[in-house]
């Protein structure tokens, strides 16, 4: 009669693009986790569709017939679970951070000026968008899990409709950041004495 939860903190980089660090991109190898639930009422399935931790504790609480807060922004899976009709809303994250780390050769350092976002909508497409130099990528997760083939040029109809996702995104958390906000703390963008920079 117990509901059980697995999963994990986010991934390591070990080389994939020359990359040897974790919290420092937005790629498959950082970001994608496993989550396994177990619920005693319902029956074992392998789900492949990309959902987000965040929709953990919205789960749980219906999973208990519990009403979730209206400022919850997680969904909850159980339809999924159950194998009914499921349609989740685009999946966000950000990552501005500078971080130089010890372990790590200098070659092997990230570039960590650079601020991405992601959406990863439901029907598998991510785009990342570097906002420091304002490039997107697009990558296919269903025939593509290690984001090897960038399709901006090759479906530029779903290149544009992710593009206006993320741009939404950017949008948001902007107009939402407080005005003290000092993102150039975070990043070498603020320039070398530290300055805010407006974006």
């Amino acid at each position: 009669d117990t509901m059980i939860v697995v999963m994990s903190d986010h991934g390591e980089s070990l080389g994939e693009r020359d990359v040897y660090r974790h919290a420092s991109q937005l790629y498959n190898e950082q970001t994608h986790v496993p989550m396994i639930i177990y619920h005693p009422q319902i029956a074992p399935r392998r789900v492949r569709d990309y959902v987000s931790t965040i929709d953990l504790g919205s789960t749980i609480l219906s999973a208990n017939g519990v009403a979730c807060p209206e400022e919850y922004i997680g969904v909850s899976l159980l339809p999924l679970m159950k194998g009914e009709s499921f349609n989740r809303p685009p999946v966000f994250a950000e990552f501005t951070k500078e971080e130089v780390s010890q372990y790590v050769m200098l070659e092997q350092q990230v570039h960590t000026e650079w601020k991405k976002y992601m959406a990863v909508s439901q029907d598998g497409f991510k785009i990342i968008f570097n906002r420091d130099v304002f490039t997107f990528v697009l990558y296919d997760l269903k025939t593509d899990p290690k984001e090897e083939r960038n399709l901006s040029n090759a479906m530029p109809a779903k290149a544009d409709e992710m593009k206006k996702l993320v741009l939404q995104y950017v949008d948001i958390v902007t107009a939402s950041r407080p005005a003290t906000a000092d993102e150039g703390r975070y990043s070498k963008a603020g320039g070398a004495d530290g300055d805010k920079v407006e974006d």
